[in-house]
Formats: structure tokens, sequence, C-alpha cells
């Protein structure tokens, strides 16, 4: 099972974006504007999402 979660962030508030984005690459995120992406993870149905 796949679920799609929508990450929303605030780019002015000087956080460690350079860990967020090497996160976000390592996901396979999609950019899908300024500051905002989409992650797909799959999952046993089993377990707790």
């Amino acid at each position: 099972m796949k679920k799609t979660v929508w990450l929303s962030f605030d780019i002015a508030l000087g956080g460690d974006y350079e860990s967020l984005y090497a996160w976000l690459d390592e996901q396979g995120a999609k950019e899908c504007g300024e500051g905002l992406a989409t992650i797909e993870f799959e999952f046993d149905h089993d377990s707790n999402f």
C-alpha cells in the first residue's frame, strides 16, 4: 500500500535546509513549488502509519 504525504515548510525561518533537502532527496520527494513537496511511502497493510 502507498500513502502520499504533502510536506509544507517555511523557508524564511532560517532552519537547517541543507539537511532537509538531503532527506527529501533520499526519500525521492517531488518538489511542488517553493516550500512544498510530496513524498510517497510504501508500507505493509499491517503497519501503523
